[in-house]
């Protein structure tokens, strides 16, 4: 199992790498330059690719050495990754190695189907092992070369800082220094993944969170760690690909945002209050920048669907389309500016790290014997506590204004985020059809700030142009038709969820 945290780095910022590193480490061996060409392989139908592994041949000074790699792990800025390998005495795959691994009985299974070529890297690495101030022991490896697929190539710029003793603490305090001299930019994108999608020729598709499995018998701490490495996997593998070309990384970074603001909510009873409120303002302010340029996908997709279903008015339909874009390419300029800063990096350093240290518990003498309590004990409790303000705020329903609505929305939203972190602790078919009812509900809560969102832009759309008048009164109107209709179905979804037994109950 490696544990490792992948950085991309332009060649100009790789310049007196050297003397870099001998001020962050206390002594260090290297470097070491290495020619590094690698095969992978895999069926027609990509079945590798589906089960999550990579199968590869690497050939370096004359030595060959085939690895099979889960493509994803558990983690969450640093992965920690299956891996193992075989010495190969030619250059040639060796299918009869992989018995007894993961993927034995897909090999088994297709043991008449021929298993192929996909891709190839061509890597110059250099690397070098530094022994840290705490014992800690990292590699540091610096990528440059390409990746292809028949005629076509991407080039590959980066550096990577495994693991390979001590605490994973120490690693993001080491990648943090190292941010801080030099900035980065944190990636979850293997080489693999990379050559897939060039074979393909498929651009990055955006990545949902990772189903999370903690067994019956996890920690408070090792609970707290996963449920946040979750999240930050989420946001690591789809804030790069943040674009005006395809919404869904953005709305899958954003989404991030709230599952890891949801996380700090939830155990917040137990966290150091000075940091968690200081991660918490940071990931509102991500969430403000990231939820501008959402608010406007989602109109803009609204309003090609009001041209649709209303060609008799579409002229007027279209005048709104130029100035709305031009909202939301300002939007994405503001999501861009961020991820350029290096703040994110810094950010995801900062909050891993602290939750690999143990730094995030109150200093209480009461909460001593917590982190190594079980998750199960403390579940109960805080679920109870989401769900006691979500009723709290449901109720008098009628009589809520829409902003008291969307509270409501919000708390809902972290309840069920934080249903679904522990809902492998549970009885499946009840937390099921608890998390359903709640989806209905937060449909409906979503349906309704949909248009309070319409409604902002429309006001702001006016203001700047009164030719847009007419177009702006049309999408008004299927607003308040679209309240209307939320409004009504609200009290009906509302009664169901309130009406279901809590799962952990």
């Amino acid at each position: 199992m490696e544990i490792e945290l992948k950085f991309a780095l332009s060649p100009q910022r790789q310049r007196n790498l050297e003397k870099l590193l001998g001020k962050l480490a206390r002594t260090m061996s290297g470097p070491v330059r290495r020619h590094l060409i690698t095969q992978y392989f895999d069926f027609a139908d990509r079945a590798l690719l589906a089960a999550g592994f990579s199968l590869r041949v690497r050939q370096s000074d004359g030595e060959y050495v085939q690895t099979l790699k889960s493509l994803a792990g558990e983690g969450g800025a640093a992965l920690a990754r299956f891996e193992r390998e075989w010495t190969l005495m030619r250059n040639r795959l060796d299918v009869t190695r992989l018995a007894g691994t993961p993927i034995s009985r897909l090999m088994a299974a297709r043991r008449e189907a021929p298993i192929r070529l996909a891709f190839t890297t061509d890597v110059t690495r250099v690397t070098y092992m530094l022994a840290l101030e705490d014992d800690a022991i990292v590699e540091v490896a610096v990528d440059n070369g390409h990746v292809r697929s028949g005629e076509n190539a991407q080039a590959i710029h980066e550096v990577e800082f495994e693991l390979k003793a001590g605490s994973p603490a120490a690693l993001y305090r080491f990648a943090a220094a190292f941010h801080e001299a030099r900035p980065l930019a944190i990636s979850a994108d293997s080489k693999a993944m990379r050559g897939y999608r060039l074979a393909a020729g498929r651009g990055f598709e955006a990545g949902k969170a990772k189903d999370l499995v903690l067994p019956r018998n996890v920690t408070v701490a090792e609970g707290f760690r996963r449920i946040l490495g979750n999240g930050i996997a989420q946001f690591v593998t789809n804030l790069p690909f943040c674009s005006t070309d395809d919404p869904e990384p953005l709305h899958q970074a954003r989404v991030a945002v709230r599952r890891i603001r949801s996380a700090l909510t939830w155990f917040g009873p137990y966290l150091e209050p000075e940091a968690a409120a200081r991660f918490e303002d940071t990931l509102k302010r991500f969430g403000r920048i990231l939820g501008e340029a959402r608010d406007r996908d989602v109109f803009v997709r609204e309003l090609a669907d009001e041209k649709t279903e209303d060609r008799q008015n579409g002229t007027w339909l279209e005048m709104v389309v130029p100035p709305i874009e031009a909202e939301r390419r300002a939007a994405y300029r503001g999501v861009q500016t961020l991820i350029n800063s290096g703040e994110p990096t810094a950010f995801i350093l900062a909050l891993a790290g602290w939750a690999e240290s143990g730094l995030w518990l109150r200093p209480d003498s009461e909460l001593n014997h917590l982190p190594d309590m079980k998750l199960t004990i403390v579940v109960p409790d805080m679920l109870d506590k989401l769900a006691s303000k979500a009723s709290k705020r449901g109720r008098h329903l009628k009589d809520r204004s829409l902003g008291e609505l969307h509270s409501l929305r919000k708390t809902l939203k972290k309840l069920r985020y934080c249903t679904e972190y522990s809902e492998t602790l549970y009885k499946h078919k009840r937390v099921k059809r608890y998390q359903e009812r709640a989806k209905e509900l937060l449909e409906v809560l979503g349906a309704l700030n949909d248009t309070v969102g319409a409604d902002t832009l429309l006001d702001t759309l006016n203001t700047k142009d009164a030719t847009l008048t007419p177009g702006i009164g049309l999408i008004s109107r299927v607003s308040i038709a679209n309240r209307e209709e939320a409004l009504k179905r609200l009290p009906k979804v509302w009664k169901a969820f309130a009406a279901e037994k809590p799962f952990w109950a």
